[in-house]
């Protein structure tokens, strides 16, 4: 009778395992999905021609947060866990990390984007275009974020 529980016991336990690698695989899918689409938005921004010309620096800094977004997001799409527990969760929290600190660094950028609207020496066109291709790219490092979450098996 013991035997037979032990059986049914381990049998849940598979069953509850192949049903959470499943669940992964569609968060894992979906992520993707929406990872695209913000692709293919940021593919549109960098498209699109200004109808005003922001300040230089602005135009700079924008470009830069968009090369250290999309090598982030590359860099965070390519981690993988590997290794023993202790190794991947120390993996997993480096590329957060750095997605973070970009993330930080945009909204930094997001604060004098909005001062310098208050205070006159920007338009409300530069503001509302620069605002949008900082959201684009906020949306990116999010889902980056979230993908490596779900492939590391962490519920953040």
């Amino acid at each position: 009778m013991g035997k037979w529980m032990m059986i049914g016991a381990m049998s849940c336990l598979f069953l509850t395992a192949c049903s959470t690698q499943a669940d992964n695989d569609t968060e894992v899918q979906q992520l993707k999905v929406e990872n695209n689409t913000l692709q293919k938005e940021s593919a549109q921004l960098q498209q699109e021609p200004n109808k005003t010309q922001p300040d230089m620096n602005d135009t700079k800094q924008t470009q830069g947060f968009k090369n250290e977004v999309t090598s982030i997001v590359n860099k965070a799409n390519n981690t993988k866990p590997v290794g023993a527990k202790e190794d991947n969760l120390n993996t997993y929290l480096a590329a957060k990390k750095e997605i973070d600190q970009l993330d930080d660094k945009i909204d930094l950028s997001d604060d004098q984007l909005e001062a310098d609207f208050h205070a006159g020496t920007i338009t409300v066109e530069q503001y509302q275009i620069q605002e949008r291709e900082q959201d684009i790219l906020e949306d990116q490092l999010e889902q980056a974020e979230n993908a490596l979450e779900a492939r590391f098996g962490i519920d953040d």
